[in-house]
């Protein structure tokens, strides 16, 4: 991984802890991220006029994959909703983040994706993370049950990591055939196209899931009565976010590096639910977050 790369997710790696803390705080629903979608994609909008030959050299088969993606993302922020709600945010964060780190490198060696790229010094490290991840909810070593992982939080939290992992590995198919048809166009305005696309499909899923139940509906009303202003900037931040790790991907040699090291951001949306939220930091914890970041630095290595 060049260290461009690392730069683009360490700076996204603060924002993306950053708009979870500020999401938690807020309780957020579906219909709080279907408009965060919208404002999202109305903030990257101009690029698609600026560089019109990159929308025009999309094929069928590359507006089936942005629509996939958009499914998957779907999935991880409807399922990120449901784990804030009914979780804690330094319980359901750094699970949400840190297991898709283990299922892309599960699926890249599975279905042979890139999977001459998984070295055998990754592994350890996903260990780790798995580790860390069984770890963090607990509030005493004490309390290591098969029951303790039976909370909604939590299992709406590996809901989202599935969600993150479909999204992850057809974004970098998706952005590696856009780039390879327009070589002439800077690969920044070709993420940033992807990027306006795939939050629009998003949206346009969770409109799906909103509109076909009473619940969400009224949510939604609720939200655009009291003004939208507030979800629409936060989709502004998340889009801005993912457009660092989206870029990230052209200076990568693998995917799975790119979802493992923005893991990085996980000791600190822990540190931001236990100071600004006011979370319990039980010592199980505090030491699943260091084991967790020790897996992230090791598979950060792996793939250098």
């Amino acid at each position: 991984m060049q260290s461009f790369a690392i730069v683009l997710l360490l700076i996204s790696a603060v924002m993306h802890a950053g708009w979870n803390a500020f999401g938690k705080h807020r309780v957020p629903t579906m219909a709080f991220f279907l408009v965060a979608s919208a404002g999202g994609t109305l903030l990257l909008s101009p690029v698609l006029v600026w560089v019109p030959s990159v929308v025009r050299s999309i094929t069928d088969y590359d507006l089936a994959l942005v629509m996939t993606a958009g499914f998957f993302e779907a999935i991880y922020l409807g399922s990120l909703a449901a784990a804030y709600r009914t979780g804690e945010l330094s319980i359901a964060y750094p699970v949400a983040r840190a297991m898709p780190a283990v299922f892309v490198a599960g699926v890249s060696v599975s279905v042979g994706y890139h999977a001459e790229a998984i070295t055998a010094g990754y592994w350890p490290g996903a260990g780790l993370i798995v580790v860390g991840s069984l770890l963090i909810p607990l509030r005493s070593f004490r309390a290591l049950r098969l029951s303790a992982y039976a909370h909604p939080g939590f299992v709406f939290a590996v809901c989202a990591a599935l969600g993150t992992t479909g999204y992850a590995i057809v974004d970098d198919t998706a952005l590696s055939r856009l780039r390879s048809a327009n070589p002439e166009v800077d690969p920044v305005l070709v993420t940033l196209v992807y990027a306006c696309l795939q939050a629009g499909f998003t949206g346009c899923w969770l409109s799906v899931a909103v509109v076909v139940r009473r619940g969400p509906r009224r949510e939604l009303t609720e939200i655009l009565r009291e003004g939208p202003i507030v979800p629409m900037l936060t989709g502004g931040w998340i889009t801005v976010t993912y457009g660092f790790v989206l870029l990230a991907m052209a200076f990568a040699d693998n995917v799975s590096y790119i979802v493992a090291f923005r893991q990085i951001s996980i000791p600190i949306g822990v540190g931001m639910g236990i100071v600004l939220l006011r979370e319990p930091a039980g010592f199980a914890k505090l030491v699943g977050t260091g084991v967790l970041a020790a897996g992230v630095i090791l598979v950060a290595v792996a793939g250098s």
